[in-house]
């Protein structure tokens, strides 16, 4: 690395930054993708996001894997509705109760939204269930997702969340004792056999039109005179809680009410009524689950892109040594070229046949001198030069590395540095 402002990669280094940022990327966008199936709150209540006996979980479940859209309103923002798109109210309470005492005590008057909602789905004349209350539960103290303990909620207080809705206001509860499976014929024809625990029906009288009826009693209703929109009421949540769904016709029914009756293509979960707000401030969203994931994806890169910009850090990393030039050097890099390709042992025997033949040829010895003359030669004239390095020890070495059944490199090497030297000097004639 060469001292210079700024900060230079190595390709390893910089495929591991772009892999990193481009996976935390990647897993931000996926996990914003589930943020509903990864952050959604702990209920016991009969909400959506509850798996407890008194949850409509499940039902959330059945219409999306049937195919129709389900979303959940979680916002006090006004959401698009259309004809075709239920709003789904399930269990609002007009009293509020603290669910964690076993006695259940009231605590006086508890939220009124749905006044609001019928509004809403009214301006918009989209369809508006509502899901009545008949029990309360409170939530277990080893999982917070199951209940404990349950009560029933008396009839007045469970049409009590109509107040102020003038068109519903004489519409009664009965409620019949014991588990009973009873057949219930609906508006747009069909029969279906409905399991419900100590039922809660709705009478008959003005202002609403049955939808479902059972045994002479309303389980379904539409009210005639709420407005352009439609509001439809449902008396016995056991049709759609996860505890009922599963019971005789219950799921089909419920299902077909949204399909046959209803007519839509999409349900909206209300679920502020429940508690379950978020936030929709932008600064709010990005510092909470999933966007902040984005968010610190987001600021990694600035910093990175900053730190590259920034001068070094550190003491610079001293440069590699540049090639020498020269005739040694060659021959150095030649030697060790030889090493590393390996069959360095035949590489000498044809080096040292080339030396002797072209010192031989340096004295003009003749062309067909024998082998053994030419090397006695050659060792009286190394003698009368005073040169050190005897060619028949040299050639002595390079046979007993022969006869040895592995290469000894640093030999090797040695000796072709002998040889180089030997020629030098008898080839060194002024």
């Amino acid at each position: 690395m060469s001292e210079h402002s700024g900060i230079s990669y190595s390709r390893r280094s910089l495929a591991w930054i772009i892999g990193l940022a481009g996976g935390s990327f990647a897993l931000a966008l996926v996990l914003t993708g589930f943020a509903d199936d990864l952050g959604q709150p702990l209920s016991a209540s009969a909400d959506s996001f509850s798996y407890s006996a008194l949850g409509h979980h499940a039902f959330y479940e059945v219409l999306a894997r049937s195919g129709i859209k389900v979303s959940r309103r979680r916002t006090e923002r006004t959401v698009s509705l259309d004809p075709t798109t239920a709003l789904f109210v399930a269990e609002p309470r007009a009293m509020s109760r603290d669910p964690t005492s076993p006695e259940f005590p009231d605590a006086g008057p508890g939220d009124r939204r749905l006044t609001r909602l019928v509004a809403m789905a009214d301006s918009q004349r989209a369809p508006l269930v509502v899901v009545l209350p008949k029990r309360l539960g409170a939530p277990s103290q080893n999982n917070p997702r199951w209940v404990q303990a349950t009560v029933r909620v008396p009839s007045d207080e469970a049409l009590g969340v109509f107040d102020g809705v003038e068109a519903l206001a004489g519409i009664e509860l009965i409620d019949i004792e014991g588990n009973q499976e009873i057949d219930c014929e609906t508006s747009w024809g069909e029969t279906f056999r409905v399991s419900l625990q100590s039922a809660r029906l709705l009478r008959e009288v003005a202002g609403i039109d049955a939808v479902v009826t059972c045994d002479g009693d309303i389980l379904v209703a539409q009210a005639s005179e709420a407005g352009e929109g439609r509001t439809y009421i449902v008396s016995d949540p056991d049709v759609f809680n996860n505890q009922g769904l599963g019971r005789a016709d219950n799921a089909r029914l419920a299902y077909a009410l949204f399909t046959d009756g209803l007519q839509v293509s999409a349900v909206v979960f209300e679920e502020t009524i429940h508690g379950h707000i978020r936030n929709t401030g932008l600064i709010a969203e990005l510092l909470h689950y999933p966007l902040v994931l984005a968010l610190a994806h987001g600021l990694l890169v600035a910093g990175l892109v900053v730190w590259s910009g920034t001068g070094r850090l550190g003491r610079p990393r001293r440069l590699a040594p540049g090639l020498g030039s020269g005739k040694q050097v060659l021959i150095d890099n030649t030697a060790q070229l030889i090493s590393v390709a390996g069959h360095s042992l035949d590489a000498l025997r044809r080096y040292y046949q080339q030396t002797v033949r072209a010192v031989a040829t340096h004295y003009y010895f003749p062309t067909d001198l024998p082998e053994p003359h030419v090397l006695a030669r050659l060792r009286a004239i190394t003698r009368s030069r005073g040169v050190g390095t005897d060619i028949a020890d040299v050639a002595k070495t390079i046979d007993r590395l022969g006869e040895s059944r592995r290469e000894r490199p640093e030999t090797v090497i040695r000796t072709a540095v002998r040889l180089h030297a030997w020629r030098e000097e008898l080839m060194d004639v002024d």
